[in-house]
């Protein structure tokens, strides 16, 4: 899964996610985007570095949450 510099399947790539790798972030609205059969504006945003900190985004439609 490409994790994005802003929530928008147009912004830049900064990286990528392995299946079944998992990340902790908070929801965020951002650009429509279509994935997995899905239609959402829902995207992940978390931290990817904190110096200097930067937050990357992942599409939301294609996630699943755990406990």
């Amino acid at each position: 899964m490409n994790v994005r510099n802003k929530p928008a399947t147009t912004a830049k790539i900064m990286g990528t996610i392995g299946p079944k790798k998992s990340v902790c972030g908070r929801m965020v609205t951002g650009k429509r985007h279509t994935a997995c059969d899905r239609t959402s504006v829902l995207w992940l945003s978390f931290t990817v570095s904190t110096k200097p900190q930067r937050s990357g985004y992942v599409a939301a439609a294609c996630l699943g949450l755990v406990k």
